[in-house]
């Protein structure tokens, strides 16, 4: 018998739809779209970079010619000031013409203005502008976004969600004027790129930029919870998890119990003000003591902390732990395993036959070596017949493929669930990378890649 919409069941699916789609979107947002847009950025900023190099190099002549025969220079000795080495403006120009043709600067300036940003642009300029061409990739779904998406706003958000709800208006048409349009969201070059676009005719503007406007905007407002979707668990209103009414004059007592709160806001926001005040005026006091913090231009400079040097006690332990560690060769390692889990017997050849190779986990281990240090056959070669160049590149391309490696994986994993130690650790989904512990344990819309590390690249399990 089919659901009526009101059941928990149906409203469960929405809501688990409307997150999917809100994270679908993040990341298109914060990793996709930017990505490919910068990486086009880069492209056409390295096709300018040879006339970018040359470019300033006549400029900077004639410039220099400039200060050199109009500027008063000053004997440090005597103090007495020489006047400058021209006396009109027309002897100047005779100067820097000598060292650089008129014409041949005028052209290098053009070509300056033609290849560097304006005064008053900002580092995302470029890559926006390279944004607004991929306008394909966002067209399809404006008008789905504020129709199926039940959106609500804080007073700060309302005007976002007011101009997400107007976009589908403009859409086809091929004139957009100034008064159809929010310039209050215009920020940074978002202006100029909506305003003053160098293909738009007067008293029209950029309705593709406005757009990647509104949508960055609301991007930054979704992660803020300044717009938020009525229907949705994640990218809902943090709000409505307040207790209200009724229901926390009853909750209350308890509540400022178990937290011990006083039942007035106004004296307890009193006292965290007092002990803030004193503990800024205590740190205040002892700055000007204090060699590691400098203050530059406003800004806080620390100075970078010495490490501290390691006890005797840690040490010892070092030099125990290293000690009971045996000295053992990877592949060795490899091969012990094998012989705990018959790992290597996941290994079958592509052409289903039976018949195994001599010393055949030798050669397997090898190659796992070889590809997962990524050192190819040389360092693993050897002078029996399983660790010749011959049979390393046969067994690599008959026995080694997603499938075995897989069969391989499960016979691993099903041998480490039955270590007791190993179940106590987990349950075989953490991951431990640079002495960080985290859990992945699937591909995931929701991993992401870090941008100090990775740039905006797509996530994948176990990205940091």
């Amino acid at each position: 018998m089919p659901r009526s919409r009101t059941e928990p069941g149906s409203h469960d699916l929405t809501t688990r739809a409307v997150d999917d789609a809100l994270d679908l979107l993040e990341v298109l947002f914060a990793t996709k779209l930017p990505a490919k847009a910068e990486r086009e950025t880069a492209k056409e900023k390295m096709k300018t970079l040879p006339r970018v190099e040359r470019a300033p190099a006549k400029p900077a002549t004639a410039f220099q010619v400039v200060f050199d025969t109009t500027s008063e220079p000053v004997d440090t000795d005597t103090g007495k000031v020489t006047g400058p080495q021209v006396e009109s403006f027309e002897a100047m120009w005779e100067q820097i013409e000598a060292v650089v043709p008129r014409h041949e600067l005028v052209a290098a300036i053009a070509a300056l203005f033609e290849l560097t940003p304006p005064l008053d642009s900002d580092a995302d300029e470029t890559w926006r502008s390279m944004l607004v061409g991929r306008f394909g990739t966002v067209r399809p779904f404006l008008k789905l976004l504020a129709q199926v998406v039940d959106f609500g706003a804080t007073p700060e958000g309302a005007p976002v969600l007011t101009a997400l709800k107007s976009l589908p208006d403009p859409m086809g048409r091929k004139k957009v004027g100034p008064a159809e349009i929010d310039t209050d969201l215009l920020v940074g070059s978002w202006r100029r790129l909506v305003l003053s676009a160098p293909h738009l005719e007067p008293g029209t503007v950029d309705w593709k930029a406005y757009t990647f406007c509104v949508l960055e905007q609301l991007h930054r407002m979704l992660r803020s919870k300044q717009v938020f979707a009525k229907n949705s668990s994640k990218w809902g209103d943090p709000r409505a998890k307040l207790v209200d009414g009724e229901a926390w004059e009853q909750a209350r007592p308890t509540v400022l119990a178990s937290l011990g709160l006083p039942g007035e806001a106004g004296e307890h926001l009193a006292a965290r003000a007092a002990l803030l005040d004193g503990t800024y005026r205590e740190v205040a006091s002892r700055l000007p003591d204090n060699a590691q913090i400098v203050f530059d231009d406003g800004r806080l400079h620390f100075a970078v902390l010495e490490p501290e040097s390691e006890p005797a006690s840690l040490l010892d332990l070092r030099a125990a732990v290293n000690a009971m560690l045996p000295r053992v060769d990877l592949p060795a390692v490899l091969l012990e395993v094998f012989s705990w889990t018959g790992a290597d017997q996941a290994f079958t050849s592509v052409t289903g036959g039976e018949a195994r190779l001599k010393d055949l986990h030798v050669a397997i281990a090898a190659l796992l070596v070889a590809h997962g240090c990524d050192v190819g056959y040389t360092p693993v070669i050897g002078g029996v017949d399983a660790l010749k160049y011959g049979r390393l590149s046969h067994v690599d391309q008959t026995y080694l493929r997603l499938a075995t490696y897989r069969a391989a994986n499960a016979t691993l994993i099903e041998h480490q669930a039955s270590i007791s130690l190993a179940s106590a650790w987990g349950g075989g989904l953490v991951a431990s990378v640079d002495g960080m512990r985290f859990v992945v344990p699937v591909p995931s819309v929701y991993a992401r890649p870090n941008p100090k590390h990775f740039g905006r690249r797509g996530g994948r399990p176990g990205s940091t």
